[in-house]
């Protein structure tokens, strides 16, 4: 399957809501009952943060359908370091998508020169450290009660890849 990364549009608000609705998650504005109107909202955020290079955000397209987000949070302390985060709809996981588009995303990172990636990953979701994993990021450990989800603390893996020996290459 081709997958390319793409801007977010507003256009996308539709579709991106189906996929939202779509997926398992059990966090952030996934975990809510959300609109049309609410999309909208996040996607104009979204566009603004791409605009002023504070996130690399991304819609995973493939010749049909927006497929899942894809971003990289910049670090706005350390401009040089940032944090992955994607997720696929249901119907289109166990397709390697999301390793190809980590693999994508990690050339817009290398494009705009920094050092370090890093991802946090629920211990239970075995095929997202697989993801990270194939694209060379390491395990580096447990963070123990990291996350608030529906009012606990929970643990999360952090997971790191270095690409700036990558540039020099």
């Amino acid at each position: 399957m081709n997958i390319k990364l793409k801007c977010l549009e507003l256009k996308d608000a539709k579709e991106i809501l189906e996929a939202v609705k779509e997926t398992n998650f059990k966090y952030n504005r996934m975990s809510n009952e959300i609109n049309l109107f609410d999309e909208k909202k996040w996607l104009k955020k979204e566009i603004k943060k791409h605009k002023n290079k504070i996130v690399q955000a991304y819609k995973i397209v493939n010749e049909k359908k927006i497929v899942g987000i894809i971003t990289l949070k910049m670090n706005q302390e350390q401009k040089y370091l940032c944090e992955l985060g994607y997720w696929i709809r249901k119907s289109e996981q166990g397709k390697n998508i999301a390793t190809k588009a980590t693999k994508e995303i990690l050339k817009e990172a290398r494009k705009i020169n920094l050092t370090g990636v890093q991802a946090v990953v629920d211990p239970k979701n075995i095929a997202s450290q697989r993801v990270l994993e194939k694209n060379g990021f390491k395990k580096i450990g447990l963070l123990k009660k990291y996350v608030i989800i529906n009012g606990k603390l929970k643990d999360r893996l952090f997971y790191w890849k270095t690409i700036w020996k990558e540039l020099m290459l």
